[in-house]
């Protein structure tokens, strides 16, 4: 392989990609102001700093049903904030959110704008199928909206020397190989169920292993 870098080129027998992924944004006025006070992309990671408080969940599918439910055991409410008139996900996890008494949907509604002062304290709604706006305000640190809309690996400076998987992410094998001899990947551009600190450092253990082993062969 050859490297391009701005300090040259670097040639090597093997590279591990480990380029990540970003969280695609919602689109609302106050997401990235309120990025971290208020906003989050992660249940798993910041789902404990709601306990007993409303949460909002955006998104329509299986992986916002799933982290929906996982936060009606932590919060109080969790409202699914839906843009259009049905959910995505797949029959069996949308009929278990359904049944869950603390989860609410709201059908055909888009969250426009987040304000506040240091934290967020007013959410507008609006209803997609009339254009009509409203507003709700909150206790400051009462709520909070966690963002489902999809996540981007970062894959275009080797998308043409691996197989992608619907979500976007790398395929690999167990060894974290990719369909070029030589090439691994780890972390989340990797196509998973769970993208996490923790996951991407066994990924890179993995793959650190692997290319070794790639070397010596």
């Amino acid at each position: 392989f050859t490297v391009h870098h701005d300090l040259g080129d670097t040639s090597a027998s093997s590279v591990i990609a480990c380029m990540g992924a970003t969280p695609r944004s919602a689109g609302f006025v106050g997401e990235d102001a309120y990025r971290g006070r208020g906003v989050s992309y992660c249940a798993t990671c910041d789902g404990m700093f709601f306990r007993g408080k409303q949460v909002f969940v955006i998104g329509g599918g299986n992986a916002a049903c799933e982290e929906a439910l996982f936060l009606s055991e932590i919060a109080s409410s969790v409202t699914i904030v839906l843009r259009r008139d049905q959910f995505r996900a797949s029959d069996g996890v949308v009929q278990k959110v359904l049944a869950k008494d603390n989860i609410s949907v709201r059908y055909q509604t888009s969250i426009v704008e987040l304000s506040g002062e240091a934290m967020p304290t007013t959410i507008t709604f609006k209803d997609n199928a009339s254009g009509e706006t409203h507003a709700e305000s909150f206790e400051p640190g009462f709520f909070g909206i966690f963002v489902y809309t999809g996540t981007q690996p970062h894959t275009e400076l080797v998308e043409h020397l691996v197989d992608l998987a619907p979500d976007g992410g790398i395929l690999t094998d167990e060894s974290m190989a990719t369909r070029t001899p030589g090439l691994f990947a780890a972390g989340d551009i990797r196509s998973k169920r769970l993208r996490q600190v923790v996951t991407a450092v066994s990924d890179g253990a993995i793959a650190a292993t692997s290319a070794y082993a790639f070397l010596r062969r």
